[in-house]
C-alpha cells in the first residue's frame, strides 16, 4: 500500500496519496476477482508479475484469497496525522466510488468468466488487520498509543458495517467485489501495561470487538518499586480479558466479522506468548493461573528466550499446572512448546506437578490444608493480600490490592478451615490471600472432573 511519508522523510500530498490508495485496492479487488474467473490464468499473473507460486488452483479445492493488512503506525505514517488508522481502514473495506477504469476492467473479467462458463458471482475478499506496536519508550508513550489504536480499530469497523447497512443496498447492479473484515491480528511487546490500557481492552471486548490472532512478549516493566501493586493490577486485568474463561460467540461480536469458524461459540485466538528470561517468576505465574482456565483459544504457542537456568524447575512446575494438571480446565487442543530440551531435573519437577492430587500445595511448598481445595467466587471489592517474601509469607503491611468485579474460578488451597484469611490461587493475579468471609463457594462438596483438553503436543 502507498504511504504518507516518503523513505527521506518528506510527507505526500494528500491527494496524491488517497489516489494511489484507491488504485492498490482497485488493483487487489480486480486481481482476486481474476481468480474467480480463471485460476490459471490468476496463477499466471502471480508468477510473472510478483514471483509467487500459488499453492491452490485449477482442479484442487477453491479457497479464495485472503488479504493481510498491514496497519503502519509510525514506520511510515506522520505522527501529526490524527486518526488515520480509523479513516484509511474506512477508505479500504468500506463503500467508495468505484474508478471508471476499476468498472470497464471488472466488466471485462465477467466477460471472461462467462466465456469459461464460470457463473460470475459477488465476490467477498476477506481482510484480516495486521496491528502491533513495540518496544515501549520510557514514557509509556506506546501504552497509551496502543489504547488509543485500539479504539480506532473498533470505530472504523463499527463505522465500515454502518456504511454497508444503510448505502449497501443502494449499489449499482451487477457483480461486486467487496471487502470483508476478519477478526483483526494483534501483537504487543515489552509494554508499560497500565490499568487504563487494561480497561480500554476490556470495555472494547465487553462491547465485542474481536482478535483472532495475537502474540504478546511478556515481559512487563516497572518504572519504579512504587508501582507494583499498579503494575500487579494492570497485568492482571490484561491476562484475565487475553486469557478469558468465558468463550465468546460470534453473535456477540459488534460487527458480522468474516469467521472462519463455523461453531456458534467462537474460539477467539490463535495465542503466541514469548516468555524472555527477563520475566519475573510472578508475572509467569500470574500467566499461567490466567492459561489454566482460558477458553478463548484452542492454538498456543508458547516461546522461552534464553531462560534462566536457576529458575527453570520452576517454571517448568508451572506450566505442567496450567496446560496438564488435573486443574487445567482450558479449551487449548493444540500447543507447541519451543524451548530447550529439559534436564532430568526439569522434567521430574513438571512430573511432580502433573501427578500431584494436590497440585498447588506443591507448588507453593505450604502444609497439606485440613478443608479440601475448592473453587469459589471472589466477592467485588474484597481485599486481597499479593505480595509474598522469600519464605512464601505474606508481606502484611504492603498494600491491598482490590478489583471492581467478582472474579470466578478461584481455587482455595493449604486451608485450616477456620483462619480469617485464606490461601487462593486467583487467575490473572497468581497466588493471594482473601478473607474467607469473600468467597462465594459454588457448592458445598467441589467435585473436580476437569481434565485437559490437549490433542496435539509439539516441542521444538
Amino acid at each position: 500500500m502507498p504511504v504518507r511519508r516518503e523513505s527521506d522523510g518528506r510527507t505526500r500530498d494528500e491527494a496524491t496519496f488517497r489516489k494511489e490508495f484507491q488504485q492498490v485496492r482497485e488493483a487487489l479487488a480486480l486481481l482476486i476477482a481474476v481468480e474467480h474467473a480463471d485460476p490459471k490464468a490468476y496463477a499466471y499473473l502471480l508468477r510473472k508479475y510478483w514471483k509467487i507460486e500459488p499453492r491452490h488452483f485449477g482442479d484442487k479445492p477453491y479457497e479464495t484469497t485472503h488479504v493481510a493488512l498491514e496497519l503502519d503506525v509510525g514506520e511510515q505514517e506522520p505522527q501529526t496525522d490524527e486518526g488515520f488508522v480509523k479513516y484509511d481502514l474506512v477508505r479500504f473495506c468500506g463503500i467508495q466510488s468505484p474508478s471508471e477504469e476499476y468498472v470497464t476492467a471488472l466488466s471485462q473479467i465477467v466477460a471472461l468468466a462467462k466465456t469459461l462458463k464460470v457463473t460470475p458471482t459477488d465476490i467477498e475478499i476477506p481482510v484480516k488487520v495486521m496491528y502491533g506496536r513495540y518496544g515501549d519508550d520510557e514514557s509509556g508513550a506506546t501504552s497509551r498509543e496502543f489504547a488509543k489504536d485500539l479504539m480506532d480499530i473498533a470505530q472504523a469497523e463499527k463505522e465500515i458495517e454502518a456504511q454497508w447497512e444503510t448505502m449497501g443496498g443502494s449499489q449499482e447492479p451487477g457483480v461486486s467485489v467487496t471487502f470483508v473484515l476478519q477478526p483483526m491480528y494483534a501483537g504487543f511487546e515489552m509494554m508499560d501495561l497500565t490499568q487504563a490500557v487494561a480497561g480500554t481492552l476490556e470495555s472494547l471486548l465487553d462491547d465485542g470487538f474481536r482478535f483472532s490472532a495475537s502474540l504478546m512478549v511478556t515481559s512487563i516493566r516497572r518504572e519504579n518499586p512504587d508501582h507494583e501493586l499498579e503494575a500487579r493490577k494492570a497485568l492482571g486485568q490484561f491476562l484475565r480479558q487475553l486469557l478469558s474463561s468465558t468463550r465468546r460467540k460470534q453473535d456477540d461480536a459488534h460487527i458480522p466479522y468474516d469467521f472462519d469458524q463455523d461453531e456458534q461459540d467462537f474460539i477467539d485466538h490463535d495465542l503466541q506468548l514469548v516468555l524472555p528470561g527477563t520475566m519475573r517468576a510472578s508475572d509467569f505465574e500470574a500467566m499461567c493461573s490466567a492459561m489454566l482456565h482460558t477458553q478463548t483459544t484452542e492454538n498456543l504457542l508458547v516461546a522461552t528466550k534464553q531462560w534462566d537456568e536457576a529458575n527453570n524447575e520452576h517454571k517448568w512446575k508451572w506450566l505442567a499446572y496450567a496446560l496438564f494438571s488435573k486443574r487445567a480446565r482450558s479449551s487449548i487442543q493444540n500447543l507447541v512448546i519451543c524451548a530447550k530440551q529439559p534436564t532430568a531435573a526439569e522434567a521430574r519437577a513438571f512430573t511432580s506437578i502433573l501427578t500431584s492430587e494436590h497440585p498447588e500445595e506443591a507448588l507453593f511448598g505450604t502444609p497439606r490444608g485440613v478443608a479440601e481445595e475448592r473453587d469459589a467466587t471472589l466477592r467485588s471489592g474484597a481485599p486481597l493480600r499479593w505480595e509474598f517474601d522469600s519464605e512464601g509469607q505474606p508481606v502484611l503491611d504492603s498494600r491491598l490490592l482490590t478489583l471492581e468485579a467478582p472474579i470466578p474460578l478461584v481455587r482455595t488451597f493449604s486451608d485450616d478451615g477456620e483462619s480469617e484469611w485464606i490461601n487462593v490461587l486467583v487467575p490473572g493475579f497468581g497466588r493471594c490471600q482473601v478473607q474467607r468471609s469473600n468467597l462465594d463457594f459454588a457448592s458445598d462438596v467441589d467435585v473436580d472432573n476437569s481434565t485437559s483438553c490437549i490433542i496435539s503436543l509439539d516441542s521444538h
